[in-house]
């Protein structure tokens, strides 16, 4: 069983919210009770997930980093193009 009066184990959470939501939901709730400042700065964030901003972010650089890719894969056929004729 977990301990509720002390600091959450984050690894163990994580899999629990992925295997058993209810489950999750559960320990969230005790956490809400016992210790609601654990609840609020390690829970919560789990339950919410990621933020808009945070999504924003992560999109923008893998956009980039897609673009990025792209241009060495041109340059690449560019070269290979260019050496054979």
């Amino acid at each position: 069983m977990i301990d509720f009066s002390g600091l959450p184990d984050i690894k163990k959470l994580k899999e629990y919210k992925a295997l058993s939501p209810m489950y999750f939901k559960q320990i969230a709730d005790e956490y809400k009770k016992n210790n609601p400042d654990y609840y609020k700065k390690f829970i919560l964030p789990l339950e919410k997930g990621l933020s808009p901003e945070v999504r924003r972010k992560l999109a923008s650089r893998i956009l980039i980093f897609l673009i990025a890719l792209l241009m060495i894969f041109l340059g690449i056929a560019m070269v290979i193009l260019f050496s054979v004729s």
